[in-house]
């Protein structure tokens, strides 16, 4: 995935014009700040004192076991998927620890109830900003589509391409891009979205109230 993602960004680099071939090409990354997760099937044999994992050597994959040492995990908790972390020059593997918790109350409330109601949300799409689709779903689990909202800000989205034009243009006078370069250009953006993103939240909430349906408000508050 890394090596294709290089690949993609050389070739447009070699497809650029000439008097833009002045900046050094793109080379690979020589170290990575991320751990790998190990999905299922990346792993097997885990007995709670080795595991077998997929790693990559040379041109091939290859199940290559591994030591480690835990803590006893306590009966009601179950590892999941384990992921290679980094830490202080050294390699470890964690697990994450789950635990089932039964319903006691708020979605255990809605789901006895005959039929209730969703409310989906793609965001930041093309043509259309936002589109919110209510669905209902009856006790046998039977799911349809009641209704479907479009939000359609072409002016913001507009203006969104307009200044990212802009700083696009900057960058391509100076021909060295610095720390903090563009900064003003950069935070009026973000403020902007900010903004607009606090109206539209408000906006989704009034759709959602209006529909009576069940929707995650956290979702709506976080930053875009």
């Amino acid at each position: 995935m890394l090596n294709k993602s290089w690949n993609s960004t050389y070739q447009k680099w070699l497809n650029r014009p000439k008097r833009l071939k002045h900046h050094k090409p793109p080379l690979h990354q020589g170290a990575f700040n991320f751990n790998p997760q190990y999905d299922a099937g990346m792993w097997k044999e885990d007995d709670g004192f080795s595991i077998v994992l997929k790693m990559l050597v040379g041109d091939s994959w290859k199940w290559i076991k591994h030591q480690y040492q835990c803590p006893d995990v306590p009966t009601q908790w179950v590892k999941g998927s384990p992921r290679v972390q980094v830490q202080n020059g050294s390699l470890w593997i964690v697990f994450p620890l789950e635990k089932y918790v039964p319903a006691t109350g708020g979605i255990k409330g809605i789901m006895a109830k005959s039929t209730f109601r969703t409310c989906g949300i793609d965001m930041d799409l093309d043509k259309f900003i936002v589109i919110a689709s209510i669905l209902e779903t009856n006790d046998r689990g039977e799911t349809t589509e009641v209704a479907r909202h479009f939000i359609n800000q072409s002016r913001h989205v507009a203006r969104r391409k307009r200044n990212l034009g802009n700083i696009a243009i900057k960058m391509g006078k100076t021909g060295i891009i610095s720390r903090g370069f563009a900064k003003k250009a950069w935070d009026s953006l973000s403020a902007v979205e900010i903004e607009y993103w606090a109206l539209l939240n408000h906006g989704m909430k009034k759709i959602s109230l209006k529909s009576k349906t069940f929707v995650d408000t956290g979702f709506y508050d976080r930053p875009i």
